[in-house]
């Protein structure tokens, strides 16, 4: 099957990566493994602290809760920033396949919108090591959640910066 005029491969490869690093960014947020202390079998997310299989809302680790919050605002601007910018992929080629003139703000806003992705993740990601992990790092061990989180801000970035470069691309 063809594509419509206007769309390359390599818009839909830009796509397909904005939409799995935002599915992996949010399963990153949403769990509770941000950190893991294997000793007392304890895991520590943005959100909740699971300790035994039990969880709970909130924070285990005594004055951590503004780094906590922080860290948790920048994942959640990371994960409105890739979907503003997945929007805004879609608008472009919906623009693309009306035959309508391209708009510079779009694949600007487009690309601004996955480089903002990834630099609240890493400002989210910095956070939690320097202001939570940074306090029991001899006990604890970085989790999934965390990774997750950092490899879908790259992802979405690296997605923007394709989705860019197959816009100014001359058919």
């Amino acid at each position: 099957m063809a594509l419509p005029n206007g769309i390359s491969g390599l818009h839909c490869v830009g796509v397909g990566l904005l939409v799995i690093g935002l599915v992996l960014h949010v399963v990153g947020l949403a769990t509770p493994n941000w950190m893991t202390i294997s000793t007392i079998s304890s895991t520590q997310g943005l959100w909740t602290t699971c300790h035994l299989n039990t969880c709970t809302d909130g924070i285990s680790i005594p004055g951590t809760s503004d780094e906590l919050k922080a860290a948790g605002a920048f994942a959640i601007l990371a994960m409105l920033a890739g979907i503003g910018g997945l929007g805004l992929a879609c608008l472009h080629i919906a623009r693309r396949i009306k035959a309508e003139p391209d708009l510079d703000i779009l694949k600007l806003g487009h690309l601004a919108a996955g480089m903002a992705a990834l630099v609240c993740v890493i400002i989210s990601c910095s956070v939690f090591g320097a202001g939570i992990y940074k306090n029991i790092a001899e006990i604890a061990d970085i989790g999934f959640s965390l990774i997750l989180s950092a490899v879908g801000g790259v992802i979405i970035c690296i997605g923007s910066v394709m989705f860019y470069a197959a816009c100014n691309m001359k058919s």
